[in-house]
């Protein structure tokens, strides 16, 4: 089973940015979570939002792509690892997430900080 674990704290994130920019995303080349088809990305990106907005910190939950015509959807478990207040943003909260297609995982987490705008953005520290 492959399994990658990674901390992003900056301002990258392909699928789960609500404003993704695929500018500097090399590194996520021949990942799991990159391979996300596109008519799957508007409800992976609400799912995402939903679990910032409502989901209580250790709690999970999972969503899982549309079925592709050869194997196996992509299934995110995301749970908010915790929540922070900070000085430039109201509300930040870690989301980790089991990224998981077939026999092959990754782990992810990311940091999101909600903007004046309502909108999450990924944070730059």
């Amino acid at each position: 089973m492959k399994k990658q674990t990674a901390l992003l704290t900056g301002g990258v994130l392909l699928a789960f940015s609500i404003s993704a920019q695929a500018a500097s995303m090399a590194f996520m080349n021949n990942t799991i979570i990159s391979s996300i088809p596109k008519n799957d990305l508007a409800a992976f990106r609400a799912a995402v939002t939903e679990v910032l907005e409502s989901q209580p910190d250790g709690q999970g939950t999972t969503w899982t792509g549309s079925k592709p015509r050869r194997g196996v959807p992509i299934d995110v478990k995301m749970t908010v690892k915790r929540t922070v207040e900070t000085q430039k943003a109201n509300k930040c909260r870690q989301l980790d997430a089991l990224v998981t297609q077939g026999g092959s995982s990754e782990d992810w987490s990311f940091w999101f900080c909600k903007q004046a705008s309502g909108q999450w953005k990924a944070s730059h520290n």
